[in-house]
């Protein structure tokens, strides 16, 4: 199934109650992840490993099987710093040792995303795989297929709710209507490493380091935003539950405050910097656009951001060429309270308060 995010209001509502509310402590997916590989390694017996992002949260999955060509099966996830089993939902196939080239399409009209994977069928051929997420659990369905008989070829797609003989023009008209208005990232989607002899902390540590990761989907949403009890109006993208502000939209509403600060960038040390207490100078033709409505991507860029000149350690993305934090960690930084006011739906910033978890 093809994936895409038209939140409603309650949805919407639900998600920033959960990005505002308190944070318990939490721990990243790469130390729960180690914690879970070391007692499946725990065996002695080889292991074939590989993290891939199915929903495009920011957090990769875990699969494994018993050697690079074998079935991949699903084994874990995270969310909100908790690890959690994953199985197969009702219907789905196992997926197979193709996932190594799993690959992301996006249709930027629609915000719809696409995952696949396609290579040799165990049952013969070749095939095309179709993967996400539903209601926590991963679907694998195999959507094209065709095999070669001496001067005959057979193809297969998924059809009324299983894998049918098609002729090929079917199969061909299909495949085209399948991928209309989607193009393909050139991203690498997953990590992987075949693990024998029992449990290696540098080798888990190598495996869990080398994942890159993989676009995610940023919804747009609308909301309303205070600033010490002063209404405007700011484009906020919801990634995994959470708020993401425009580091320059945030700095220019902030302007004349007590937390007023500047955005610059630092070519020698590829940093985005922000000065704490200076007047925000606006870039020339900067412009704040609506966000519209429709899903886009978002990257983790590679520079860092530092703050009055020291490195620090922020959740970012890049969406259409400019930088989104996350609201809390921005508080959090720069010293100011955030709230969520459930009543009136709103985003509440007191420049005059100290940030707080609770």
């Amino acid at each position: 199934m093809k994936k895409i995010f038209r939140s409603g209001f309650l949805a919407l509502c639900f998600a920033f109650v959960l990005a505002l509310s308190p944070r318990a402590v939490e721990y990243d997916w790469q130390t729960l992840y180690k914690g879970e590989i070391r007692t499946l390694l725990s065996d002695g017996d080889p292991h074939y490993l590989l993290l891939a992002d199915i929903d495009l949260d920011g957090t990769p999955e875990l699969f494994g099987g018993s050697g690079p060509l074998s079935p991949l099966v699903p084994l874990a996830t995270c969310s909100n710093g908790k690890l959690m089993e994953l199985s197969l939902a009702p219907g789905s196939q196992t997926p197979t040792s193709v996932l190594q080239n799993l690959r992301l399409s996006f249709n930027s009209e629609t915000g719809e995303t696409l995952l696949t994977c396609e290579g040799n069928d165990p049952a013969g051929g070749y095939a095309l795989w179709e993967l996400s997420m539903e209601n926590g659990q991963l679907l694998c369905r195999k959507r094209f297929a065709y095999q070669e008989n001496g001067n005959s070829t057979s193809y297969f797609m998924w059809k009324s709710g299983q894998l049918a003989t098609v002729s090929g023009s079917e199969y061909r008209t299909a495949m085209d209507r399948f991928w209309e208005g989607f193009a393909t990232q050139n991203d690498t989607l997953t990590a992987q490493s075949f693990f024998s002899g029992g449990y290696r902390s540098q080798d888990v540590d190598k495996f869990l380091q080398s994942y890159s990761p993989a676009p995610v989907l940023a919804l747009p949403t609308q909301v309303s935003v205070t600033i010490n009890g002063s209404p405007l109006s700011l484009g906020v993208y919801n990634i995994d539950g959470n708020n993401y502000f425009k580091l320059r939209d945030l700095a220019a509403a902030l302007n004349g405050t007590n937390k007023q600060y500047n955005v610059g960038w630092d070519n020698m040390t590829r940093q985005v910097s922000i000065e704490r207490g200076k007047p925000y100078q606006p870039v020339a033709g900067e412009i704040s656009l609506p966000l519209g409505t429709t899903p886009t991507l978002g990257r983790q860029p590679k520079d860092a951001l530092s703050l009055d000149g020291r490195t620090v350690d922020t959740q970012k993305y890049n969406i259409g060429g400019n930088n989104y934090f996350k609201l809390r960690d921005l508080a959090e930084l720069l010293n100011f309270q955030v709230l969520w006011d459930n009543s009136s739906r709103t985003i509440r910033i007191d420049t005059t308060k100290s940030y707080s978890q609770s």
